[in-house]
């Protein structure tokens, strides 16, 4: 049975406000972490727990409470955090979605297809983390970063059975396969949030 969402307290924070104080308090010790600490974050799967003390000391801040407790948080932090590290230092970019990311800036330059179904249609946690990981090294080498509050609800959906999924992995496909503008180019256009992750 899925854990409740901690939204259901009047106290917990907003899964939107969670994920962006998560991205930011990132990003402010992308800088600070060693290499050594970065790459055990990169290489983080819910396979290979216990994770490094790093990623501890990341998920017991007292502004995720709520968020974090439970195998199945513990396991979407662990991939969040993987794919952060992996794409770090370019890591958010407010109001593109994945499906933008992986779509590239040009008709032909993204991520393959195939490859985008079995990340949106993985439906079991560690094909998801394997299919998620392979999506965040493309955009990490492309330099194409993206809205990780957008992404969020496909991540906890799928490991820890919290927030919509399947609304998200459907804004992934319609971004991603959304025609180019003129001449073959992306058009500047900015997603809204998801629902099942604004208020």
């Amino acid at each position: 049975m899925s854990a409740p969402s901690p939204t259901s307290s009047p106290t917990a924070p907003r899964p939107d406000e969670v994920i962006m104080a998560g991205v930011h308090a990132f990003q402010e010790r992308a800088g600070l972490f060693d290499r050594g600490a970065i790459a055990m974050l990169r290489r983080m799967s819910p396979r290979q727990g216990p994770w490094p003390g790093v990623f501890w000391s990341f998920i017991t801040r007292p502004d995720f409470a709520g968020w974090t407790e439970g195998r199945g948080a513990e396991n979407a932090w662990a991939v969040l955090l993987a794919g952060m590290a992996e794409m770090a230092p370019l890591i958010h970019e407010r109001g593109t979605g994945l499906g933008t990311a992986l779509r590239g800036p040009r008709e032909g330059g993204g991520y393959s297809e195939p490859r985008l179904l079995r990340l949106l249609r993985a439906d079991r946690p560690d094909a998801f983390a394997y299919e998620f990981a392979a999506a965040t090294r493309w955009c990490a080498s492309h330099r194409r970063p993206f809205d990780w509050v957008q992404t969020a609800p496909l991540v906890f959906g799928r490991m820890a059975g919290r927030l919509d999924a399947d609304n998200a992995a459907r804004r992934i496909a319609r971004d991603y396969f959304r025609p180019f503008g003129k001449g073959g180019s992306e058009p500047d256009t900015a997603t809204d949030l998801p629902e099942g992750i604004a208020p």
